[in-house]
């Protein structure tokens, strides 16, 4: 799903590590993309949609979308 939208998976992490602070949250998820618009685009999807329905049902979320360098 996430290629049609080239984006990548970085990282999936049940069991990170806290280094500073409090984090409550039991799964960190990392997805790149190359561009703010392909992120936005795989977001709105209607294929990410019909599967976030789901996840939102059972759980909650925080999601951002940060910048990269370059």
């Amino acid at each position: 799903m996430f290629t049609k939208f080239d984006g990548k998976m970085l990282s999936v992490d049940e069991d990170s590590m806290l280094l500073m602070r409090e984090w409550q949250d039991t799964r960190s998820v990392i997805i790149e993309f190359p561009t703010e618009k392909s992120a936005l685009a795989w977001m709105t999807s209607g294929e990410y949609q019909a599967i976030a329905k789901h996840h939102d049902a059972g759980s909650t979320a925080n999601s951002i979308l940060v910048k990269g360098f370059g």
